[in-house]
Formats: C-alpha cells, sequence, structure tokens
C-alpha cells in the first residue's frame, strides 16, 4: 500500500488539477458477459454510468490501488488474482471549475466477480450501481470504448 496516503488539502489539490492531469484506476467488474457501472453522483460526468475508480496515490502500486477503490466505492474485496490491466486511457472533461475541467489517466482493470457480490457501495459516489450486458450508444466515449475491449 501507499506508504504517504495523506490528503492533499483542498487548495493544493485543486491548483494541482488545475495544473496536470491526475493518474487514476478505473475498475470493469465483470461475470461472463455481464458488466456493472455505477451512476456518478459527483462532476464531472455527474448522473453518467461509468467505472467505479480513482485517484492513485503517490507510492501506491496500480494493483494496490485497485483493491483499494474496490474496497472504498464498491464495499467489496478484490484479490491482486482476480484482477488484470487491460488498458490505458484518458478522460478530459472541460468545463469552469475544478468539479467540471478534468483531466485523468486512467490505467483500466478488468476484475472478474460474481454479479451474486454483496455491493456496500459509496453512495456519495453512485446513486446506484447495475449490472449490464450491452453498451449502450448514450454512454460517454470512454466508458464505450472499454467495454468494447473485453
Amino acid at each position: 500500500m501507499a506508504k504517504n496516503n495523506k490528503l492533499i488539502g483542498d487548495k493544493e489539490y485543486k491548483n494541482i488539477v488545475k495544473l496536470v492531469p491526475i493518474v487514476c484506476v478505473d475498475l470493469i467488474l465483470t461475470d461472463g458477459n455481464k458488466f456493472l457501472l455505477g451512476k456518478r453522483v459527483n462532476q464531472p460526468a455527474k448522473g453518467q454510468w461509468f467505472f467505479p475508480g480513482g485517484r492513485i496515490y503517490k507510492g501506491e502500486k496500480i494493483v494496490d490501488a485497485a483493491i483499494r477503490k474496490a474496497k472504498e466505492e464498491m464495499g467489496i474485496k478484490i484479490l491482486a488474482k482476480d484482477l488484470s490491466i487491460i488498458g490505458v486511457g484518458e478522460t478530459i472533461f472541460d468545463g469552469k471549475g475544478i468539479d467540471k475541467a478534468r483531466h485523468s489517466i486512467n490505467v483500466v482493470c478488468l476484475v472478474k466477480i460474481s454479479d451474486k457480490t454483496k455491493f456496500n457501495f459509496d453512495r456519495t459516489q453512485h446513486s446506484e450501481i447495475k449490472w449490464f450486458s450491452e453498451i449502450n450508444p448514450d454512454w460517454h466515449e470512454y466508458v464505450k470504448e472499454f467495454l468494447r475491449k473485453i
């Protein structure tokens, strides 16, 4: 795990987000031909179906960040053996303010789990979670791009 996962202060983080891309991990949780998405509560992409995930801490390995984000956002425990890195992407959201203007470099991990898994998901991140078996043409292009790879 990260040696220094101390949270960055709001003012400092806003400045970082304004100046550089943020490195994140995204999780594609799957069971056979089904995949799980969460409806985002926060900007950017508020109200859209998206992968769970988030920032990788300095000193934290990608696999450890994926395990942490599964626990924090979905309330589930995953093991390193259950995930594989399937690619790197990026999201760029234009808009005014830190909540809407973001650029992130995303390491995307495929995680095989059961659709019978009991989730205790973080409602400050997702208003709901849902299993899907088809890609919706209205979803964000980044989500569709990586779902086509699985």
